[in-house]
C-alpha cells in the first residue's frame, strides 16, 4: 500500500500463514520504499514472481501523473539493476492514472491504465498498454514504440479500473463509461488480443456493456465496475 510520513512511500508488510507479522521481513515485518518526490501517490497492485521478485505498480503525481514500476527482492530491498534505482517511470500520454501490472507467460510485464484523463480540447481519454522487458525497457515490437493507446468512448467518459491477463496473454479490462445516446454510466468488460488491439469477436467490437438494475427494477444511475476475475470454466465475474 501507500503511506505518508512527510512524503509518500510504498508500504510493504509480510505476514505469516497464521496472520501474525513476519518480523524477519524489513523492520519488524514492515518496509517503506521511497519512490521520490510526488504530491500524492497511489498503489495499483503488486505481483510476486516465481524467482521471488516483487513488482509494484504505482501512479505518482507532480504536474500531471505518471506510472511507476518498482522492483524489489523478497526482502523488500530495491533491485537497482532495474533502471539503475529499482524504480522506473513511464509516461502514457500525460495525465496518467490507475496503473496496473501483470506478468505474461513470456516473462514480459504488461503495464496499463488510464491516460490523458484531463484531455485537452480535441483529444480523447485513452486506455494505455505498455509491454515491458524484465530489464525495464519498453518492448518496441508492441504497438508503437512499446505502447498501444485505445479510446473506448469519444464522449470522454471511460474509466478503467481493473485489468486481467488470460493464460494466452490476451487482456480483459473492466470499468465504466457512458455508451452512445445514454445519460447513465454502465459497466463494461473489454477484451484485447495479445497485440493490444480490441478483440472484435468479443461483445460488440470488443466491448460488452453491463447494466445493473436498482432495487425497484429500474436501471441504476451509475454502474461502477472495479474488479474482475475469471472462473476455471472461462466465465468472467
Amino acid at each position: 500500500g501507500a503511506i505518508y510520513t512527510n512524503k509518500w512511500y510504498i508500504y510493504l508488510a509480510q505476514y505469516n500463514e497464521n496472520g501474525t507479522i513476519d518480523t524477519t521481513f524489513g523492520t519488524s515485518g514492515r518496509k517503506n520504499i521511497d519512490v521520490g518526490p510526488s504530491i500524492t501517490m497511489t498503489v495499483g497492485n503488486a505481483i510476486y514472481t516465481s524467482d521471488n521478485k516483487i513488482f509494484i505498480a504505482t501512479t505518482s503525481y507532480l504536474s500531471d501523473g505518471d506510472f511507476n514500476i518498482t522492483k524489489c527482492n523478497k526482502f523488500g530491498e530495491l533491485e537497482t539493476a532495474f533502471g539503475g534505482t529499482g524504480i522506473i517511470t513511464y509516461d502514457g500520454m500525460g495525465y496518467d492514472q490507475g496503473a496496473k501490472i501483470n506478468l505474461r507467460s513470456d516473462g514480459k510485464l504488461l503495464l496499463s491504465g488510464n491516460s490523458n484523463v484531463n484531455p485537452a480540447n480535441g483529444t480523447y481519454k485513452q486506455y494505455v498498454q505498455m509491454l515491458i522487458n524484465l530489464d525495464g525497457t519498453l518492448d518496441t515490437t508492441f504497438g508503437t514504440n512499446g505502447k498501444v493507446l485505445t479510446n473506448l468512448a469519444t464522449n470522454n467518459t471511460q474509466v478503467i479500473n481493473d485489468m486481467y491477463l488470460l493464460t494466452d496473454n490476451s487482456i480483459l479490462i473492466t470499468g465504466s463509461l457512458l455508451f452512445t445516446n445514454s445519460t447513465i454510466y454502465d459497466g463494461f468488460v473489454a477484451k484485447f488480443n495479445v497485440n493490444g488491439i480490441l478483440d472484435t469477436s468479443f461483445g460488440t467490437n470488443g466491448i460488452s456493456q453491463v447494466a445493473f438494475s436498482d432495487t425497484d427494477g429500474s436501471q441504476a444511475i451509475t454502474d461502477l465496475m472495479n474488479k474482475m476475475t475469471v472462473q476455471n470454466d472461462g466465465k468472467i465475474i
